[in-house]
């Protein structure tokens, strides 16, 4: 069984998946794209805020984005 960990480096972007039926922008509807330590930049990877709820690196990225109102 593979019990390898990635760790990530830092997240870089965001994004929203926009619906016209939502009036009101959710969490579970960001993506956050997500550099993984150690790893080119061909490893990056988007993952949904529900993968990344509990992250030292999302809790560093959301502070330095107030705008998204998290």
């Amino acid at each position: 069984m593979d019990t390898a960990e990635s760790v990530i480096e830092f997240i870089y972007a965001h994004h929203y998946m926009y619906n016209h039926n939502r009036a009101v922008k959710k969490k579970q509807h960001f993506d956050f794209h997500v550099r993984w330590l150690n790893q080119p930049p061909s490893e990056d990877k988007w993952l949904s805020y529900n993968e990344l709820q509990d992250t030292e690196a999302l809790d560093i990225y959301l502070r330095q984005h107030p705008e998204l109102h998290f």
